[in-house]
């Protein structure tokens, strides 16, 4: 595994887990987080983050959740740390191309 795909799952297993400093996380978080490490293992497997729409791995859909984060962004809505790990990742791309 490369450098810095070692960096990223540090920082994702690493990450604060209460919301708020309320004591709990939000499902809303919990949810991201999941898709967000489902994303990384598919860059540590496939080398890029261009997951096609259609992906499923284990019954998750991770095309769909990739999709998601896609439109959210160009709602203006998603959160700008969020925004800044897809980023981050190799190959990860605001608008997804009609091939995948």
């Amino acid at each position: 595994m490369s450098h810095f795909l070692d960096r990223l799952m540090f920082l994702t297993q690493h990450r604060e887990p209460f919301a708020g400093g309320h004591g709990e996380t939000r499902m809303e978080d919990r949810k991201w987080e999941e898709g967000y490490r489902r994303l990384v293992a598919y860059v540590e497997r496939h080398g890029d983050a261009r997951v096609p729409k259609s992906y499923t791995v284990d019954g998750y859909q991770l095309g769909a959740w990739a999709g998601t984060q896609r439109r959210s962004y160009a709602k203006g809505t998603l959160d700008t740390d969020r925004e800044r790990r897809l980023q981050d990742l190799p190959g990860w791309t605001w608008k997804a191309s009609s091939s995948t």
